[in-house]
């Protein structure tokens, strides 16, 4: 219960807000010197006095540095897919196979739910994009709120999901409620800091300048969190309010930003070579035509030219040194401990392939593979399948699925598959896959839904469906090629090469 020591003891109403100054511990939230090693002793008094800077800052990386840009791209697309996580209901009958009717119908509307305009209240996104900016959203913000909306102004499936901006979700905003319930950060907490409504801050709907920034002086809408997803990556128990992926790389970027600078302008002076004529105090041989007014010689200058200059000139050089040689070096070995804040490897933020060999870029890509895996399993457990479940039990309830309510549990038994990562060599990849099988380590299952991204029940039904519609065509194929033949074609081909 040391969290409730950042509260004060003296109770108070909802409209009195307390405010209270906090060291900031974050590096990328500190100002001015940076010699001085800070200690943290409180995760949410952290939070509470860095956050706004640290979003700040974030979203200006976010819009400006391209390494920043190149990792929320890669979070997003290797979380959530080209496709998006897609649903396989797996509710079974009474003998253990899949009852395939209500499943089909259940994954037929969850689809039609996922196209443009019906999931969100803005009506301007599909499902898979709204995913990816959420996944962009707590990368960079470090947080998403979403409201549920419920009814038959939320389209036809009586559903949708409204982004609330989360600045509107005030860090600073604490006191006791009324019920008795602490307010910390806009969160009301219950005694056992379990979270039970979001206070946003009010603004007028009609006041075109609520699009630029939220004005509301306090907090007075209070959101039930039954009714909303507050979405962040929690690394602290007993954390309220989530921080940015990238935070641990805004130093960093910021020192790469200004050596770049420094660079560009050595670069820019060391192009600007300059040509001087020096000349004896009493120059014989030099008419006034070759000197001005201010004592300048007039010696015009022509690419290839070759002139005889006057006796006694003599020209001399200025040549600026050029840029820092060891720049390279330094922004590689910078970027590395970028890379390993972000967790991802440092081939893939920077681009870099010029010094790796395939063996440390198929390590890189696994370890990436690894990270982006656990971040599919964590937005399936704290996203999709509870809005999944929300959806359908909206569904089931409204009747708009025709299906019983009494089995509603049995409905919520899915399966997630998200993006498969299979290797760059796909004939590895298949004989791997195949030495596995046989040794009884992977099923087929497994194999469909880890490498390819695909159900392989449903993949064994549309072979089935094919190999029929090609016995009434009277279609027939080339037998099939084993992986010992595809082994053999492999290492001819790489013999002719």
């Amino acid at each position: 219960m040391k969290l409730l020591n950042i509260f004060k003891k003296k109770s108070v109403l909802i409209d009195t807000p307390i405010t209270k100054k906090y060291a900031r511990s974050f590096n990328g939230a500190r100002f001015g010197r940076m010699e001085d090693l800070e200690a943290s002793f409180s995760i949410n008094a952290d939070i509470q006095a860095s956050l706004e800077t640290l979003r700040g800052r974030c979203r200006h990386l976010a819009q400006n540095d391209p390494y920043v840009r190149k990792a929320l791209n890669l979070w997003a697309n290797n979380i959530i897919g080209p496709n998006g996580i897609d649903l396989h209901v797996q509710s079974r009958k009474a003998n253990d196979e899949l009852d395939d009717n209500p499943n089909s119908m259940i994954e037929n509307l969850w689809w039609n739910w996922q196209r443009y305009g019906n999931c969100s209240t803005d009506g301007t996104t599909t499902f898979t994009e709204f995913c990816k900016i959420i996944i962009e959203s707590v990368a960079r913000d470090g947080e998403v709120l979403i409201v549920k909306k419920y009814g038959s102004n939320y389209g036809k499936n009586k559903f949708q999901l409204d982004a609330i901006p989360i600045e509107s979700l005030d860090s600073s905003f604490e006191g006791i409620a009324d019920n008795g319930n602490f307010i910390f950060q806009s969160v009301e907490l219950d005694k056992n800091l379990r979270p039970v409504a979001y206070w946003i801050k009010s603004f007028d709907k009609n006041e075109p300048s609520m699009l630029k920034n939220f004005n509301g002086s306090k907090p007075t809408i209070r959101i039930p969190a039954e009714d909303c997803f507050h979405i962040f990556k929690k690394h602290y128990f007993g954390q309220i309010r989530g921080v940015p992926w990238i935070v641990t790389a805004i130093l960093g970027l910021h020192h790469i930003d200004n050596y770049k600078i420094s660079e560009l302008e050595m670069a820019r002076v060391a192009s600007l070579k300059q040509l001087y004529f020096t000349m004896p105090a009493n120059p014989d041989g030099i008419s006034q035509e070759d000197i001005d007014q201010l004592g300048q010689m007039n010696i015009e200058l022509k690419p290839g030219a070759a002139d005889a200059l006057p006796q006694g000139v003599e020209p001399k050089v200025i040549d600026f040194n050029s840029p820092n040689a060891n720049m390279p070096d330094f922004l590689r070995a910078q970027l590395k401990g970028i890379a390993s804040g972000l967790n991802l490897s440092y081939s893939s933020l920077a681009n870099d392939l010029e010094n790796i060999n395939f063996s440390s870029a198929k390590y890189a890509a696994l370890a990436d593979q690894d990270a982006f895996q656990n971040l599919q399993v964590w937005f399936v457990d704290h996203f999709i399948d509870r809005v999944y479940r929300d959806w359908l039990l909206v569904q089931l309830s409204s009747n708009i699925l025709s299906l019983p309510f009494s089995k509603y549990e049995k409905y919520c038994n899915v399966k997630w598959t998200a993006k498969g990562f299979r290797g760059v060599n796909l004939l590895e990849t298949a004989k791997a896959a195949a030495a596995l099988y046989d040794l009884g380590i992977l099923s087929l299952t497994q194999i469909s839904s880890e490498l390819f991204a695909t159900d392989w029940e449903e993949t064994v039904q549309m072979i089935a469906r094919e190999n029929k519609k090609m016995d009434q065509l009277g279609v027939k194929l080339s037998n099939k090629i084993d992986i010992l033949q595809l082994e053999q074609i492999d290492n001819n081909s790489s013999e002719n090469k």
